[in-house]
């Protein structure tokens, strides 16, 4: 009778074992369905991971070529700038040039009006009025960039000085 017993216990030992064996190759079945699922995860996270560098790459690229966009843009906005100064300058010295004949204009009256009573100095203030004119290069070219009517009125003006200064001095010998 021992012997039934233990072959009991060898049957429930070998069904325990089928069993184990059974639920052992479950979870083998399980750890390798994880393991693959994990694998392709992994590949697709690296994947991702990849298409991520890639982005960022290009981006900075991107960022790359504006930056020297930008710079580019500066260094134009930079020269127009410049040039919109020049420019201004530009008028101002034009504008003190209209201003200065105006003078010179009134001052050609105040000698004409002279001439009548002081002849000798009158002579001597156009002269000096006319080599102030040459002295300071003041010619018809230092106002090209005017309009054509303010060009012609500063070539009279000036043309008038040393048809007064002649003119005078005709008078006086």
């Amino acid at each position: 009778m021992a012997r039934p017993k233990s072959s009991v216990i060898g049957f429930v030992d070998l069904g325990i074992s089928a069993l184990n064996t059974k639920k052992n190759s479950k979870i083998d079945k399980s750890i390798g369905a994880l393991s693959a699922t994990l694998y392709s995860s992994n590949l697709r996270i690296e994947s991702n991971l990849e298409d991520i560098r890639k982005a960022q790459i290009a981006s900075l690229y991107g960022m790359a070529e504006l930056h020297s966009s930008l710079q580019k843009l500066d260094l134009t906005q930079n020269e127009i700038l410049q040039e919109l100064k020049r420019q201004d300058k530009e008028e101002d010295v034009l504008g003190n040039l209209k201003i200065f004949l105006i003078q010179v204009e009134d001052e050609l009256e105040r000698i004409l009006l002279m001439s009548e009573s002081h002849l000798e100095y009158s002579v001597m203030l156009a002269e000096d009025l006319k080599k102030s004119l040459f002295d300071n290069d003041i010619n018809v070219s230092r106002f090209k960039r005017l309009s054509r009517d303010d060009i012609k009125w500063a070539k009279s003006v000036i043309e008038n000085v040393s048809e007064t200064a002649s003119n005078l001095y005709n008078r006086l010998v």
